[in-house]
């Protein structure tokens, strides 16, 4: 089996050293941001080859994500759409419910398994890595019934090989356990504050008791009345339908998504809904063309701005459309193809929007 690891850390490279002890990849590819974790990598034998992330996933039998929690969902998405029928993709990290509500629409989602080995040091980077990690360890398992039965299979043979007994959980309820599990300690340093803070209050109390109490001097009707119309003023100024500047950039955010939206027109797409909102999510535009539906995020700066709009497509900003593309797609039915595009649009001072449509700006290409 030919594995790619992406994330050669203490978890990556821990696995990385079990599945060598275990005969159970031949080849190890290695994904390292770090260029001196890289060669760390090399050295220690943790990897075969450093290769990136899009040239190793087409290669790999077995895809693994063992980079921090919060760039999971993303990598997810981009191995699921660079993966095959025969290729299984998995993740090592610590919460689920996030990352499983991401790629829950996503046509590959049955190549998946969500596995989180429950082990860890304090340490970090490849020379934390240790053989006999897993060994005896619990490993959980979410969200199996969304797997497909030879991809769940892969992974179960691979942690009952290496003495990992499997535990099979809600995304939910495993985020609920491992944040009790990983928190304890401050629960406790917490519930033992709390208790202190309590018996000086009531010490402090019973001194207050045996000390004659300081008069409250409350304000006159004049002071109350002038302290309300001084706070009714300054809500005023600051409210951004009276401040000029938020009013400025809210109308030129405005500007920017009426000039996307013909611009989709204009290329023959049908606008299916503006600023839709639901909850807490909500969606810029949603349009479709050729059987194709379209999250289209716009982002508007004014001309000679120093941060180009395109520089708002961020892994944050990602995590948010791609659960209120995911609750969109359930409110409407939608089983088709769906993309993530950026309209960029640029807002010059004679009054003028140009627009510039970035497909796929996300690399979320179901």
């Amino acid at each position: 089996m030919k594995v790619l690891i992406a994330g050669l850390g203490l978890i990556g490279g821990s696995f990385a050293l079990a599945l060598r002890d275990h005969g159970i990849a031949e080849e190890i590819l290695g994904v390292e941001s770090s260029e001196e974790h890289a060669a760390e990598a090399l050295q220690l034998g943790l990897a075969d080859r450093i290769v990136s992330f899009e040239e190793g996933v087409p290669e790999a039998d077995l895809v693994v994500l063992a980079t921090p929690v919060d760039t999971i969902p993303l990598m997810a998405v981009k191995a699921l759409n660079r993966a095959g029928g025969r290729q299984v993709v998995m993740d090592m990290g610590s919460i689920k419910g996030e990352l499983c509500e991401v790629i829950s629409m996503h046509a590959r989602r049955g190549r998946f398994v969500a596995a989180h080995p429950m082990w860890g040091t304090e340490y970090s980077g490849p020379k934390a890595a240790q053989r006999g990690a897993f060994t005896g360890r619990s490993v959980v398992l979410c969200d199996t019934v969304r797997s497909d039965k030879d991809a769940l299979a892969t992974v179960e043979g691979i942690f009952r090989t290496l003495g990992s007994p499997a535990v099979y959980m809600d995304p939910e309820e495993h985020d609920l356990h491992a944040a009790y599990v990983s928190h304890i300690s401050h629960v406790t340093s917490f519930a033992l504050a709390l208790t202190v803070l309590a018996q000086q209050i009531q010490r402090a109390g019973r001194a207050a008791r045996t000390h004659t109490p300081v008069a409250d001097h409350a304000p006159d009707a004049r002071t109350r009345r002038r302290r309300g119309a001084e706070k009714r003023h300054g809500a005023r100024q600051h409210h951004p339908t009276h401040h000029p500047l938020m009013t400025a950039a809210a109308e030129t955010g405005r500007a920017g998504e009426r000039a996307a939206t013909e611009y989709l027109r204009r290329a023959g797409y049908e606008i299916c809904a503006l600023n839709w909102r639901q909850g807490r999510y909500e969606l810029d535009i949603v349009a479709c063309r050729e059987g194709v539906l379209h999250f289209v995020e716009v982002k508007t700066r004014r001309s000679g701005s120093l941060t180009p709009p395109e520089a708002a497509a961020t892994q944050r900003k990602f995590r948010a459309l791609s659960r209120a593309a995911a609750c969109y797609l359930r409110t409407v039915g939608w089983e088709g193809e769906v993309q993530f595009d950026l309209a960029a649009a640029e807002a010059a001072a004679d009054g003028s929007v140009r627009v510039e449509l970035i497909e796929n700006a996300l690399e979320y290409n179901w």
